[in-house]
């Protein structure tokens, strides 16, 4: 919250900047004026300027608050500090009174900011929590709908028991993956890192399986999804985790690459590690929004569908591998995937690429 900026969303409807450091300094010479009539001020001289400060901070956010605990201080100084009319200060407890002043009109505008931050987050935390409660809540009708009509269709006709319990496991096998995404988020959310059991998976296998789950889609939308990966290779790592992050990756790239489009996957050993790049010939996305990708509840922009935690959680899994994930991407020109496994001959999961810059989650 630098330059004096906001700190809350409510703040977002208060006039322009100008006007909120220029009522701070209104404010300031009116409290000062009172105070100058008030007979007992030049007994309390550190008391009259308070409603000042406090009340810039309040309404006007961390700027306007610092600025009236400068104007303040020089207020008390000039008017009601010995020599008065004058910015001399004679007397070495004076000196000390008004940095005490000071020091505590400046920490009392933090303490306010702080309180303004922690209200714009609970109420961000709020909102987040309806909108996923929605969105599960959508997520979820589907899902039982389609279980409720099998159960209808299938006591018309019993014969089609096959079709219809095919139709009922898919549906299931959807909750409870939406189900453990929450639970695998609510974890994250919390700083609790993901449980995985390491062991040498080979990653062909890893990567065809995840390919697997989303060819049906892919193929519906005549997407074409190409691995090259080289013979043999093979990494350490939860087989169920990582096939739950590649998955996640190429779901979204085939959620946002256009018909008749291309998906390729592609590894290469990089050291202790294995690096796997996913791309795809999809709309790219925008600077502004790679900063939040990896965020809770991204989901792409407006018209897009889904809890948005697939790669929020595929953060999550790859750092509990000690490994790493970023993404290159210009608008127009599709994206790139990029994460780190540790390869199959490092037995203990070590720290990579700490030292590099790695989107936060906010």
């Amino acid at each position: 919250m630098l330059g004096g900026e906001p700190s809350h969303a409510s703040w977002a409807e208060l006039p322009p900047g100008w006007l909120r450091y220029g009522s701070a300094v209104v404010l300031t010479i009116a409290v000062t004026f009172v105070a100058m009539q008030w007979n007992e001020a030049t007994r309390h001289p550190y008391l009259v300027e308070w409603p000042a400060v406090i009340g810039a901070a309040w309404f006007g956010g961390l700027g306007p608050g610092l600025i009236a605990s400068l104007l303040s201080t020089a207020a008390i100084a000039f008017f009601w500090i010995e020599p008065v009319r004058s910015l001399r200060v004679a007397h070495t407890g004076d000196v000390i009174g008004l940095v005490l002043y000071a020091v505590c009109a400046v920490v009392i505008t933090l303490l306010i900011a702080d309180l303004h931050r922690a209200r714009a987050e609970e109420r961000r935390l709020r909102r987040s929590r309806e909108t996923v409660l929605g969105i599960v809540a959508h997520d979820l009708r589907n899902p039982l709908g389609t279980i409720t009509m099998a159960s209808w269709l299938l006591r018309r006709n019993p014969a089609d028991l096959p079709r219809r319990l095919d139709v009922v496991d898919r549906a299931t096998k959807r909750m409870d993956r939406l189900i453990r995404d929450l639970l695998d988020a609510s974890k994250l959310d919390n700083d609790v890192p993901l449980a995985v059991v390491l062991a040498d998976e080979d990653l062909a296998s890893v990567v065809g399986e995840a390919v697997a789950s989303v060819t049906p889609d892919a193929t519906a939308r005549s997407i074409r999804i190409v691995v090259d990966l080289p013979p043999g290779l093979r990494v350490r790592c939860d087989g169920e985790r990582m096939l739950q992050a590649i998955g996640n990756l190429l779901g979204n790239a085939v959620k946002f690459t256009p018909e008749a489009g291309r998906i390729a996957v592609r590894a290469v050993a990089d050291e202790a590690f294995v690096r796997v790049e996913i791309s795809d010939t999809g709309p790219g996305i925008k600077p502004a929004q790679q900063a939040k990708i990896f965020e809770r509840h991204w989901a792409g922009g407006a018209g897009s569908s889904g809890a948005g935690l697939g790669l929020f959680i595929t953060r999550g899994i790859i750092h509990a591998h000690g490994g790493r994930i970023w993404l290159h991407s210009a608008p127009g020109h599709g994206s790139t995937f990029f994460l780190t496994i540790p390869a199959a001959a490092q037995t203990e999961s070590q720290p990579h690429g700490a030292d590099v810059d790695r989107l936060r989650l906010s």
